[in-house]
């Protein structure tokens, strides 16, 4: 579940606050002294360490001992699987696709790694230390540097669907490995690579179609073995690639014809959520501008760069979703079918 390995507490008066999240606010809660949930660190889990991880392996594994480990919970708190892939001692991805099935609260020590943290699914709260309580939603990559022993504690509450994909590596990966100069890095990255003792950094940015067109490639992957940590490693090379175009201010929302606010995203996928359920009604775009509450425009662009499509399209893919669902039942024939999904004309 965490991103962050565990290490020893130091004090936190050294760490100098930045958080560029909008809704960022002063912290109303406090840390319990032990969570429901507390493992030393989820890495250690590829060297098969599972005694305080709360999970198990599970029957089929996709690596080779100490590259990469699937695993589920062992938890009633949680279902679902989470799957860790080590590329070297300093680069990690982790993918989530789980089930909060219960209020789960888990806390970890930073040790001075970087996180980029792809949030598809599912919302919590997050406290670090005396600095920052802040809410992950979906639709966002959190890019998070959480210095040595800060504490940062997660609530996770019941009925929550959660899908997460996390880069976590030392920031001497842009030198070893990408070959990237500091100053070619955007302003907020340059800091962290050359500032000898590393701050609190917790920045939202928007994930965009192309981002979770490969995200989604990394959840539902088929590959397996050695073929799947390889095209696994090219991906989370060309995630971290995104991530940097964007923060250079050549992608983000700056330039964007229409600036989209958290909330704006939020009422998007709202929208979407709408389509997919009233499938068989005919949605309008003015319409459903009134009853989410965005105007237009705002749901016109937002539809093309969050889900890379448009509302027309979006209502046909529900519609069409539906109609495979029935008919791969058996028991209805397409003219059935059609009319089920609101189709006049069943050729339709």
């Amino acid at each position: 579940m965490s991103d962050i390995l565990f290490c020893g507490s130091v004090p936190l008066s050294r760490y100098e606050y930045r958080c560029l999240m909008p809704q960022y606010k002063k912290p109303t809660k406090k840390l319990p002294d032990d969570g429901s949930y507390s493992i030393r660190g989820h890495f250690a889990q590829v060297a098969g360490e599972f005694d305080q991880q709360g999970t198990r392996p599970t029957d089929e594994q996709p690596y080779e001992v100490s590259q990469g480990v699937r695993v589920e919970s062992a938890l009633p708190e949680l279902s679902g699987f989470q799957e860790v892939v080590r590329f070297d001692e300093a680069f990690y991805l982790t993918i989530n696709d789980r089930v909060i099935n219960t209020e789960f609260f888990e806390k970890s020590e930073g040790e001075g790694w970087l996180t980029f943290h792809f949030r598809i699914a599912g919302r919590s709260d997050e406290l670090y230390g005396e600095l920052a309580e802040v809410e992950r939603a979906p639709s966002y990559c959190y890019i998070v540097m959480q210095p040595e022993g800060l504490e940062r504690g997660e609530w996770l509450y019941g009925g929550t669907q959660l899908k997460t994909v996390a880069i976590t590596f030392k920031p001497g990966l842009f030198f070893d490995k990408l070959g990237l100069a500091a100053e070619s890095l955007p302003a907020p990255l340059q800091e962290i690579v050359q500032s000898e003792q590393s701050e609190f950094i917790f920045q939202p940015l928007p994930i965009d179609a192309s981002m979770n067109h490969l995200l989604r490639q990394l959840i539902d992957s088929p590959y397996t073995g050695d073929i799947r940590r390889v095209m696994f490693h090219a991906k989370a090379i060309e995630l971290i690639g995104m991530v940097i175009y964007h923060l250079q201010g050549e992608g983000d929302d700056e330039t964007l014809p229409v600036r989209l606010s958290p909330r704006d995203i939020e009422l998007l996928q709202q929208a979407r959520i709408i389509i997919q359920e009233r499938y068989r009604e005919v949605i309008t775009i003015q319409g459903l501008s009134k009853e989410v509450g965005l105007n237009r425009n705002k749901l016109q662009y937002g539809c093309k760069h969050l889900f890379n499509t448009t509302i027309h399209n979006l209502c046909l893919e529900a519609r069409m979703a539906k109609a495979c669902e029935l008919l791969e039942g058996g028991e209805l024939n397409i003219a059935a079918v059609a009319d089920m999904v609101g189709y006049i004309q069943a050729s339709s």
